[in-house]
């Protein structure tokens, strides 16, 4: 049918449309490194993969470092994450004498690095991760799914074991992952505190205005995509029904030789 051959058309465009404006992710991550000797440390945070903020070991507090931040003036907006890159500034010293003394290393450079943070896609689906390499190699990683730490080296199942002795390690960040991190990227996210373009694809900082409207936009596309998209459903499905009525009609035309038809319609005419 021509209108069948129309509708696969549209719709074909529709899911275009749809896969352009409903792609969507963004991510907060946060990089920690210690290294040896002295144990130096630094700790940077990412959002959509540019860095917007740093933590300063000498004032120990968060320093934002990105014009794209709007709210950079806030504390409170820094306040709990700063609260807890403090105490992880201490764990992740402890942890790399810890791991150094397991692989029985005394002196030279090593590293510990930890990576953790969480990903927002769609606005609907999420994802965390937390891993740690020692000298660049994988070393340890928690596994969201069960709560459990999976250990990538020999040395790592020592810290494996220690910390799922009470399972509140492996809790804890589960749990932040999976709820604070979440809230804290879309706080970034739906006020507007990552209002730009990225610069490396030539773009342009965009004020929190341009980003409105833009938002807007893609909703006011989703709504004319969807009528459309109901508007072809319900042509296609009133041109079945026609073209069914035509059908069973089509049937009950008498043909010839029927029992309720009549010879003398089927005569030759008489000249």
């Amino acid at each position: 049918m021509e209108v069948s051959h129309v509708s696969m058309k549209v719709l074909l465009f529709l899911g275009i449309i749809f896969s352009q404006t409903s792609a969507d992710t963004h991510t907060l991550q946060f990089l920690y490194t210690a290294v040896t000797p002295g144990v130096n440390f630094t700790a940077v945070g990412l959002v959509d993969g540019d860095e917007i903020v740093y933590y300063d070991v000498n004032i120990r507090k968060m320093i934002p470092t990105s014009r794209k931040i709007d709210a950079a003036d806030d504390p409170e907006v820094w306040k709990p994450q700063t609260q807890l890159m403090q105490s992880d500034q201490e764990n992740l010293k402890q942890l790399l004498l810890e791991v150094m003394k397991d692989f029985n290393h005394t002196e030279g450079v090593h590293t510990l690095q930890r990576r953790y943070g969480c990903e927002l896609h769609d606005y609907r689906t999420t994802r965390g991760y937390d891993q740690y390499r020692y000298d660049g190699e994988d070393f340890l990683s928690l596994d969201l799914k069960t709560g459990t730490w999976t250990a990538a080296k020999r040395q790592a199942e020592i810290i494996k074991e220690k910390w799922e002795s009470t399972g509140d390690h492996a809790k804890y960040w589960k749990r932040y992952l999976e709820k604070e991190c979440i809230k804290q990227l879309m706080k970034f996210v739906d006020s507007y505190l990552v209002v730009y373009k990225r610069p490396r694809d030539g773009g342009e900082v965009m004020d929190r205005k341009s980003v409105y409207t833009y938002s807007v936009l893609e909703w006011i596309w989703v709504i004319i995509a969807s009528v459309a998209f109901l508007t072809i459903f319900i042509i296609c499905v009133a041109g079945f029904a026609v073209w069914r009525k035509r059908k069973n009609d089509s049937k009950s035309v008498l043909t010839p030789g029927s029992p309720n038809s009549s010879s003398k319609l089927f005569l030759p005419p008489e000249f």
